[in-house]
């Protein structure tokens, strides 16, 4: 069997992607910084997030959002969602501050 280039460096990507959320969770869990991992479905996070469906699809197709595949579902952490949400208010503030033409804006 045979695979172009592009679309392994693309599928060895998602794994490294894949390795370092485990890792992430693995080591939050052995500290002790976090109870049991809470997952939402695209439904709840698209309803925090305020942002439709399609959105959350390019986020995910862009890695802006890391998730896990269960079946045909995707899975998204809270704090995953809350990252994403952090990142989101830094950029409407960033905005707000100096609106677009780049002046300062009260």
């Amino acid at each position: 069997m045979m695979i172009e280039s592009a679309a392994f460096k693309t599928i060895m990507d998602k794994i490294d992607r894949i390795e370092k959320f485990i890792l992430e969770v693995w080591e939050e869990n052995k500290k002790g910084k976090t109870g049991p991992v809470r997952l939402l479905t695209g439904k709840e996070v698209t309803s925090i997030l305020r942002i439709s469906k399609q959105t959350l699809w390019r986020m995910r197709d862009r890695g802006d959002i890391q998730f896990i595949k269960q079946g045909n579902i995707c899975l998204y952490t809270q704090k995953e969602v809350e990252s994403v949400m952090e990142r989101k208010l830094i950029r409407r503030r960033r905005h707000f501050q100096y609106g677009h033409s780049g002046e300062m804006v009260e």
